[in-house]
């Protein structure tokens, strides 16, 4: 049996399709595929599995899987948690910011290294729902409200604007 995902992106014009198959070369590894991120560089990020097989898959759409992000609970600083991984997003330098279920984290663009990121009055463990990034300005997204942060500095992210989700109501 073969698995194929197709993706469109309005505001590239394009259509991306991947294949991956159980037996092949170097294929998914997991059925379920909670997020997908479509890279300015051509590789798609797939947030692949739950719990402890949890991570991400990159994929060159012509080479397959060319690299993997895994959770590694043992190091909870330079590597996903164990659990889903919710959202991600490119910034302009390339780095892709990840939100799980477990905090915020940031992936080089290779794929190779990955960072606990603190944000200030924010536990490190608190789910990230979803990430946005509008000039420059990385939007996140939880049940705790909408944090605006400047990441510009890779030593410490700082918040520019936070607004708590009570100010929201049970919408």
């Amino acid at each position: 049996s073969t698995m194929a995902m197709n993706i469109y992106d309005m505001r590239p014009s394009g259509i991306s399709t991947l294949f991956g198959a159980a037996g092949g070369d170097k294929p998914i590894t997991a059925v379920q595929v909670p997020f997908v991120l479509a890279n300015a560089d051509g590789r798609i990020w797939l947030s692949v599995g739950d719990g402890a097989r949890s991570g991400i898959d990159i994929l060159d759409p012509v080479a397959g899987r060319v690299a993997e992000l895994r959770a590694d609970p043992r190091h909870p600083a330079s590597a996903l948690p164990a659990g889903r991984v919710l959202a991600m997003v490119a910034m302009p330098d390339g780095d892709v910011y990840i939100g799980t279920r477990q905090g915020l984290y940031r992936a080089d663009a290779g794929g190779r290294h990955v960072t606990r990121i603190d944000v200030a009055k924010r536990a490190a463990d608190v789910p990230v729902w979803s990430l946005c990034v509008n000039r420059g300005v990385l939007w996140m997204g939880g049940m705790d409200g909408l944090w605006a942060l400047d990441t510009h500095d890779r030593r410490a992210t700082r918040v520019l604007r936070h607004e708590p989700a009570e100010r929201f109501g049970n919408q």
